[in-house]
């Protein structure tokens, strides 16, 4: 990301700290700022970062077994927590799942990997997301 009106790029830290998501951020990698909530969302499982349409956005599994995402443009303001809308592919342990996000001609593709079972599901505007495929 980019610093508005300077060309000196911001980096974004995101991680969990006793389940939290929290964030920080630096323009050199050393000096970071606070660590930060994220909109009060929680997790255990590993979170999925993506930039998409100028917005950052984390997929995460919530501790209740359900699928969210949230958002921010200027990495400290971030949206409510909102859920995945498209139920969910199968019973999962949140400690053992694995999400990754990737954007292809502008469609946030969205991959959960629980135990044997890939399940995967996209949108383009996050609010209409495909059945699981």
């Amino acid at each position: 990301m980019t610093n508005a009106g300077s060309k000196q790029s911001l980096l974004l830290h995101v991680a969990t700290i006793g389940g939290a998501i929290q964030s920080r951020t630096s323009y050199d990698g050393i000096v970071w700022t606070k660590w930060a909530g994220v909109s009060g969302a929680k997790t255990f499982s590993p979170m999925s970062l993506v930039e998409f349409e100028k917005k950052i956005y984390i997929i995460y599994a919530g501790t209740n077994k359900r699928l969210y995402f949230v958002f921010t443009e200027d990495t400290v303001n971030w949206s409510k927590s909102e859920e995945i809308p498209v139920g969910y592919p199968k019973e999962f342990d949140v400690k053992n799942v694995n999400i990754t996000s990737v954007i292809f001609q502008k469609t946030m593709v969205v991959t959960v990997v629980a135990g044997d079972t890939i399940s995967v599901t996209y949108t383009n505007d996050f609010k209409s997301w495909s059945p699981w495929l």
